[in-house]
């Protein structure tokens, strides 16, 4: 997945830093090392089951906005009743994500501002 999703860090227009980890555990010590505001999971990770990957994102930010991506449609529920904000198919998932990551963020950091006044 990080080969297909690399081109978002060259969209001209983005105002966010994008990391890929290459492995759940170091994604998680980057969680615990500095805050994160979206996160893009790969649900076709052979080792790794989705739902507790979403859930150890929330364990540490439960701020979180999470997008899954998979090739299964069968593992949007699993994953949206996990706590995915959103499911998107990887075959859409270049073309969606740049705005929908760009709308979530103006969502969220409008939700945060009008919560702090």
């Amino acid at each position: 997945m990080r080969a297909q999703l690399e081109p978002l860090t060259r969209i001209e227009g983005g105002w966010y830093e994008f990391q890929c980890a290459p492995s759940f555990n170091e994604g998680f010590a980057w969680m615990v090392a500095r805050p994160f505001d979206v996160f893009i999971v790969d649900a076709d990770l052979p080792t790794e089951d989705p739902g507790n990957i979403i859930r150890s994102i929330y364990s540490v930010n439960n701020d979180a906005l999470i997008i899954t991506v998979s090739s299964d449609e069968r593992l949007a529920s699993g994953t949206l009743e996990a706590g995915s904000d959103l499911f998107v198919h990887r075959q859409r998932a270049l073309t969606m994500l740049k705005p929908t990551i760009d709308d979530l963020l103006d969502s969220y950091l409008d939700r945060r501002k009008r919560s702090a006044d």
